[in-house]
């Protein structure tokens, strides 16, 4: 016989009321002790590893600049374990295209910094990485070991030596700059919270006026920027480019600076490593003493990775310059503010390449040169200045003097006639609007606008005949002097006239224009209209009105008289009137030249 006992619930056993107390109290004791220890744990661990960035203050970038360096991108870092490093991606992106200089493809000039090392204590490698291009816009450093900090301190990462394409975003039109942006990204063997992602990182403005001005500096009129083709400019150093002889520049080139930053030097002396410190130079990080290994596979050092070619350069492009005129322009410049400084360098048509131009040449006696010819290559001269000196806390300019010499010829039409342009930009002028291991830094698109720098007019006079008549019994003669031939020593011009009729002839139509054979200096174009004249004039029978006459020399001269047919019983003469279209009216004339004219 089996005793079956029956199955009770222990909440269902009756206790006593004190027994009763004691087991609820036990029952919270261990509830409470699971919560203090995990409390204890949660506090052994402490606060999770996470990031905060700023930007500092964003430079101000050029709008004419392909590969503006853009202020850094901090990283404050706080909390996590110290006792597990975490291996992390660092990604950048930009809102325009990435510029920094290849060095060893895909690894870029873009360096991540921990801690803000000293110079002299960078190690690649250890505390220093180089980034490599991810995209047109994008610059990653990939499996960084980073210790968090733990309770205790900041872990300070910086991501330097970013460049971007200010040009491709362009200048605002409202009150608000452009900005460029950058976009930060942290991924890896776990989870990084990051604080700010989007920072601004450069405010885009346009860094440069170009302007042309007169010899003194002050504003250029048409007739300050003319010469005469009959007429000398500069001729010993258009005979000899290394002539002694010295002369005034026709025109001076002034660029100015929008902002006090936008001329800068190639590098400052030393390197360009110090974390947080601002340069103000065109190169980015530079340390000749940094140690380490290169990334696999990167057969390149990257010591120099972020110098630049050159400091800023100027630029000046001269167009459809006339046959048989050279350029000079100034080595230095002939005025100054702002602290600024250039010399004229060797390069190419774009601006890239070359060297600085030290010392000047010397001329035959042994004096400096201070202007140098610009070659001129089927109608277009370029010249270059790279900055010395600059200021970035003033707003400075710099102006470089301009001469255009030739020696005149008038008989094989030398120098050849035409408005001559000058366009002033950055340098070195590039399409190139992405990351490469050839393109120059920095480099400019070409945003210039053609200014007129020289007009070279022909020697011609217009000479306005008011009234002239071979009708009712009155003839008319005329005379035109050639007057290029004096004591003064003007160039002797010989040159045709154009005879333009406005009237009528006997109620008909005025006869249709004439042109003379040459008339030398010294000589006289003389007619009738009822005879023609000499030079091969003919005959106007019957026409009554005006003449224009248009003269292929300068210092055309005319007198006109009416009289009856064979000058019997009166006469009565006056002066041609020299027409707008003519000589300046200014009374100013040209290098070389011994006469005014004007009415």
């Amino acid at each position: 016989m089996k005793l079956k006992l029956k199955e009770t619930p222990i909440d269902s056993i009756s206790l006593p009321p004190k027994e009763k107390e004691m087991v609820d109290f036990r029952k919270w004791f261990l509830a409470l002790a699971m919560v203090l220890l995990t409390v204890a744990t949660a506090s052994a661990q402490g606060p999770a590893f996470a990031c905060t960035a700023s930007a500092g203050v964003p430079p101000l970038l050029r709008a004419e600049g392909l590969t503006e360096l853009t202020g850094d991108i901090v990283l404050n870092c706080t909390g996590g374990d110290a006792a597990v490093p975490v291996i992390a991606n660092f990604q950048v992106f930009l809102n325009t295209n990435m510029t920094s200089r290849l060095i060893a493809d895909p690894y870029l000039e873009a360096m991540l910094m921990v801690d803000e090392p000293a110079p002299s204590a960078q190690i690649l490698g250890t505390n220093i990485y180089a980034g490599r291009k991810v995209g047109d816009n994008s610059v990653a450093w990939l499996g960084v070991p980073v210790i968090p900090p733990g309770s205790v301190g900041t872990r300070v990462i910086r991501m330097t030596g970013i460049r971007a394409n200010a040009n491709q975003l362009g200048v605002a039109s409202g009150l608000i700059p452009t900005q460029v942006f950058a976009f930060v990204s942290i991924s890896g063997s776990t989870s990084v919270p990051l604080n700010n992602p989007q920072q601004t990182v450069g405010f885009i403005q346009n860094g440069l006026a170009f302007a042309v001005r007169d010899s003194g500096g002050d504003s250029l009129s048409q007739d300050e920027r003319t010469l005469r083709q009959c007429v000398n400019s500069a001729v010993d150093i258009a005979d000899d480019s290394n002539s002694s002889t010295t002369y005034s520049p026709l025109i001076r080139l002034r660029y100015t600076e929008n902002f006090a930053t936008a001329f800068k030097l190639r590098q400052a002396v030393g390197n360009q490593a110090a974390p947080g410190v601002i340069y103000n130079t065109e190169s980015g990080y530079i340390n000749p003493a940094l140690g380490g290994v290169p990334p696999t596979g990167a057969l390149a050092t990257f010591q120099n990775g972020g110098l630049a070619d050159n400091g800023t350069r100027l630029l000046a492009r001269f167009t459809n310059v006339p046959t048989g005129v050279k350029v000079f322009v100034s080595v230095a410049p002939v005025g100054t503010t702002g602290g600024n400084n250039a010399v004229y360098v060797t390069n190419d048509p774009n601006g890239v390449g070359g060297s600085v131009l030290a010392p000047p040449p010397a001329t035959a006696v042994g004096t400096p040169r201070t202007y140098i010819e610009v070659p001129v290559f089927g109608g277009t001269a370029t010249a270059v200045w790279e900055i010395t000196a600059a200021d970035p806390l003033q707003i400075g300019r710099l102006d470089f003097g301009v001469i255009f010499a030739h020696r005149q010829n008038v008989a094989n039409n030398l120098p050849g006639v035409g408005n001559a342009s000058v366009n002033g930009n950055f340098a070195a002028i590039s399409s190139v609007g992405t990351s490469n291991l050839q393109s120059p830094i920095p480099r400019f698109a070409d945003v210039s606008t053609a200014i007129t720098a020289l007009e070279l007019i022909a020697c011609r006079t217009s000479l306005l005949f008011p009234f002239v008549t071979n009708q009712a019994g009155f003839d008319t003669g005329m005379v035109i002097s050639n007057t290029s031939r004096d004591p003064f020593g003007t160039p002797n011009q010989s040159g045709t006239c154009t005879l333009n009729y406005y009237g009528n002839t006997n109620g008909g139509a005025a006869p249709p224009a004439q042109t003379s054979n040459a008339v030398p200096a010294g000589e006289h174009l003389a007619a009738t209209l009822s005879g023609g004249g000499n030079f091969g004039v003919t005959a106007t029978p019957g026409f009554q009105g005006y003449i224009i006459a248009v003269c292929q020399f300068g210092y055309a001269h005319g007198f006109a008289f009416i009289s009856d047919v064979g000058a019997q019983r009166l006469a009565q003469g006056y002066v041609a009137l020299v027409l707008q279209g003519g000589l300046s009216r200014s009374n100013t004339i040209r290098i070389g030249s011994s006469e005014s004219l004007g009415m």
